[in-house]
């Protein structure tokens, strides 16, 4: 436990000093204090006021608990607590089985201790595909963690030594720790927001589709406001908000296309819609499921799961779930394009972990399997040979990133630079389905033909810009 605290302060500090020093390399004022909306255009910060034409509220979340349960820090818990703990606790009891809860219970299982995961829904994981959520189920019981779905918490006792837990069917478990992970609120009691004006529900800043409250020059990002609560989500928002303060007129963020991942043991991956989810919007959808028993690199892991496809019945894929070991970094691999147009799926998603970068071709290695899934979904195999002369649209989209002439090359094309941050990209690639590869923009004119039996030949001109993630 130690060492791996010494890992987390260790990489922490590092990236907030990095973030320090670029922040001091673009000329960014820094200040250091709690401050207070006082008025549509001014901050007050340490006793000092700072007035801007345009203001972006991101003061992020805090851990929520229950109505009469109170957090002492010690025996009863949240994650902030959680993540300081300098030893393994003998037992634990974790209230909450959604992504957080989950990725607790599995690393303290990991190191020992004895879990029991208390959920009100019916699944762990529940935003996720029902699917996913079963087979997390199955692997956490046979890993031996504990859990109770489909009841709610009534009180908690605590003793010297543990916490006694009730739910309301009258169960009881004790144990030394009681982890509260239903989830987070946002920050913004008493910081200035409704006074100034600004629309509020349940303590979330309320925006449009840019990230505009309703008051003139005032924006708000990140768990603040009622969307996605993930790193790269806020991180998104933040690009968008600067873009369309410069003029950039960036597009709208797809929130139905953010990657997501339980990063437990197995992982949970996702992107799009789940079965449910599809069908309320009125698709009509086919499933198709690829069990990793039969996959190599999941038998050298010793991991079950499956990858699942979600389409519309003739269309364009929904969305893809995912359930294993190190699953977490494919949710880029399985976006991919057959066709183009309708067929494009994702096509401008980010990474689960942020940036695509010096990965690109291992990550096109390792997803021909979902793409020849894909495939078959459209009523052919995705390694059926496509016939010469046979032209189609591809998406193809480059993320910029150093190496790229590298990564280019590594799955057979050339890279020539035409002007400043504007590439021509010669490539062959074989028929399996069409990889997108990150963030960017595609000119016009970027057709496939087919080459041989199997190969197409595509040739883009590709400008390299700031990622346009979504």
């Amino acid at each position: 436990v130690s060492q791996s605290r010494y890992t987390k302060d260790g990489v922490i500090a590092k990236l907030h000093k990095g973030l320090e020093g670029l922040v001091k390399s673009r000329n960014v004022t820094y200040v250091q204090a709690s401050g207070k909306l006082i008025s549509k255009d001014t901050v007050e910060a340490g006793g000092t006021k700072y007035t801007g034409k345009n203001i972006i509220l991101a003061t992020g979340s805090y851990p929520k608990t229950l109505p009469g349960l109170e957090i002492d820090g010690k025996q009863i818990i949240t994650s902030e607590q959680a993540i300081k703990l300098d030893y393994v606790p003998k037992s634990v009891i974790v209230l909450g089985g959604g992504v957080i809860g989950c990725e607790f219970a599995s690393v303290w299982k990991s190191f020992g201790s004895e879990v029991t995961i208390v959920e009100g829904l019916s699944h762990l994981v529940a935003l996720e595909d029902e699917s996913s959520s079963k087979q997390l189920e199955r692997a956490f019981r046979k890993r031996g963690i504990n859990f109770e779905l489909g009841v709610k918490f009534k009180s908690a006792e605590r003793n010297k030594k543990d916490v006694k837990v009730t739910l309301e069917n009258g169960k009881e478990f004790t144990a030394e720790i009681l982890l509260v992970a239903v989830g987070r609120g946002p920050v913004s009691s008493g910081l200035g927001y409704e006074e100034v004006g600004i629309k509020m529900d349940r303590g979330y800043v309320l925006v449009d589709d840019k990230c505009r409250t309703n008051v003139a020059g005032i924006w708000a990002v990140g768990d603040l406001i009622p969307t996605l609560q993930l790193a790269h989500v806020g991180f998104a928002e933040g690009i968008m908000v600067a873009e369309e303060i410069a003029g950039l007129k960036p597009r709208s963020i797809n929130y139905d296309g953010v990657p997501r991942v339980t990063y437990s043991e197995p992982e949970v991956a996702s992107v799009g819609l789940t079965s449910v989810a599809a069908k309320a919007a009125g698709h009509d959808i086919v499933e198709l499921n690829y069990d990793l028993a039969g996959n190599g690199k999941a038998n050298i892991l010793k991991t079950a799961g499956s990858v699942k496809l979600v389409a519309k019945k003739n269309g364009p894929i929904l969305g893809i779930h995912m359930v294993g070991s190190r699953v977490g970094c494919r949710p880029a691999g399985g976006v991919f394009s057959r066709g183009g147009g309708e067929n494009a799926f994702a096509a401008r998603r980010a990474t689960a972990g942020g940036w695509l970068g010096n990965n690109l071709q291992r990550h096109l290695r390792l997803q021909l399997r979902i793409i020849d899934q894909a495939g078959r979904q459209g009523g052919r195999s995705g390694r059926e040979s496509a016939p010469k002369g046979l032209e189609r649209d591809i998406e193809l989209i480059i993320q910029p990133f150093s190496g790229i002439e590298k990564a280019v090359a590594g799955i057979g094309g050339k890279l020539k630079v035409l002007g400043p941050g504007v590439h021509h990209i010669s490539l062959g690639i074989a028929d399996d389905g069409f990889a997108a590869l990150g963030g960017g923009e595609i000119k016009e004119g970027s057709g496939v033909r087919a080459v041989g039996d199997g190969v197409l030949q595509a040739d883009l001109i590709v400008r390299l810009g700031i990622p346009d993630f979504f």
